[in-house]
């Protein structure tokens, strides 16, 4: 089958959806965590005193620089391994262009997709201007053509 322009979860199969549901669940925790040290200040600069206590009391601060010089390194290995990753590929792929454009979906398909009769989407593509409306679940309902 062809892609057309609008993804329908749907029709992704229950694995796939979990996976990346999950991995999209985890990946927003990582941040969060590598977002704590701003977080902290955040909440110092609003008058929560943990901030003061961790860093100035306890004398923490070199332990949050030792932090920030490993999350310095860690970035700064990521970005040269994409770096170096992207110019293996274009050392690879320079002269050569293995892509091809993606043969255009029939009226039939996007009719079909958006279900809607063909002759409606026909009719509407020649408009310039539409108003497209949609139910509660994200269907075409109606198509009105100014």
């Amino acid at each position: 089958m062809k892609r057309t322009i609008i993804n329908v979860e749907h029709r992704l199969g229950h694995t796939h959806r979990v996976v990346a549901r999950s991995l999209t669940a985890l990946l927003w925790l990582a941040w969060g965590y590598l977002c704590l040290p701003f977080l902290s200040l955040l909440a110092w600069l609003a008058g929560i005193e943990l901030f003061y206590r961790e860093m100035l009391v306890r004398n923490d601060v070199d332990k949050l620089l030792d932090l920030l010089f490993v999350y310095a390194i860690v970035v700064g290995a990521t970005s040269s391994v994409l770096i170096l990753w992207a110019r293996v590929n274009y050392l690879r792929f320079r002269n050569r262009e293995r892509r091809r454009r993606a043969p255009d979906a029939s009226l039939e398909e996007f009719a079909g997709d958006y279900r809607v009769p063909p002759a409606e989407l026909a009719a509407t593509q020649q408009r310039q201007i539409v108003t497209v409306h949609h139910s509660d679940h994200g269907h075409i309902v109606r198509i009105s053509r100014h």
